[in-house]
């Protein structure tokens, strides 16, 4: 860059490597910088999006993908990203949208179908879902991801030996992420093993949260130990989870439901006291 400081692939190849080294600034600033020499290119437009999305400044990189999106309509990368940030804002019917779109255009995209497959999963359309997921494994593009969501799934639908063998799979890729731990911590609740299961939980409340998703899903890992909780008469912590769901997303009905069930059983108790 500094034999041509007007050479914009130069900055946006620059901006890219920043961003892998997880300077975001940096990356931000040689787009903008590319971005005054050629206001118009929308690659670059959409790559300093992808920066804002990765630094979450999810409004930024919304309006990046729009404006790289009025130049290139029928997209499927731009689409697929656009669709991504919607999702980890919890905005899941515009992710949708975004995410059919490219499929029309690319039906067979394996990144397309694992996030369309994710953000079925998030809004309780497990079906759909793992009809997603399925393809994908049929396109050849098992991975962490696709075994994490596919036992999700499972589980939410009762199948608990099938979640467990796609989670184990998932967690033993080395891609350990909170919302895989915390679902095989559901998992082996439901079987029956509680000491994995809150050894699962507690590994997967080390993890940081981040964006709305995160928040979605650790929700309902914390409804999850609540009921553990709650089968193993540990009522105050159950109690302590069932609020900790709810301040993530105080929307999570079986949350409220649960915590005046326990809420009945402090009262029995104390009666019988």
């Amino acid at each position: 860059v500094e034999l041509d400081p007007e050479d914009v692939w130069t900055l946006r190849t620059r901006g890219i490597v920043h961003r892998s080294l997880n300077n975001y600034d940096e990356s931000i600033k040689d787009f903008n910088s590319a971005l005054k020499l050629d206001p118009d290119n929308p690659n670059t437009l959409t790559q300093r999006a992808i920066t804002y999305g990765d630094s979450l400044r999810f409004d930024d990189a919304l309006v990046g993908f729009h404006q790289a999106l009025e130049l290139q309509p029928e997209n499927t990368f731009i689409l697929e990203r656009q669709g991504e940030i919607y999702r980890r804002m919890g905005c899941y019917q515009k992710a949708l949208e975004c995410l059919q779109k490219a499929l029309k255009l690319e039906p067979n995209n394996v990144n397309i179908l694992r996030i369309q497959g994710s953000t079925y999963y998030a809004l309780g359309s497990y079906k759909e879902g793992l009809a997603d997921m399925d393809r994908v494994i049929e396109l050849g593009g098992d991975d962490y991801f696709t075994q994490g969501y596919r036992g999700a799934i499972y589980r939410a639908l009762g199948y608990y030996s099938d979640a467990l063998v796609e989670l184990d799979k998932s967690i033993n890729s080395r891609n350990i992420e909170s919302f895989t731990l915390g679902e095989r911590g559901a998992v082996y609740s439901r079987l029956g093993r509680p000491l994995e299961a809150l050894k699962d939980f507690d590994n997967a409340f080390k993890i940081e949260v981040h964006h709305a998703l995160d928040k979605h899903e650790r929700s309902v890992a914390y409804l999850e130990r609540a009921l553990l909780y709650k089968t193993l008469g540990f009522y105050d912590d159950s109690i302590s989870d069932l609020n900790k769901a709810l301040d993530l997303n105080p929307y999570n009905s079986l949350a409220i439901e649960e915590r005046d069930k326990v809420f009945e059983i402090y009262k029995r108790l104390l009666i019988r006291a």
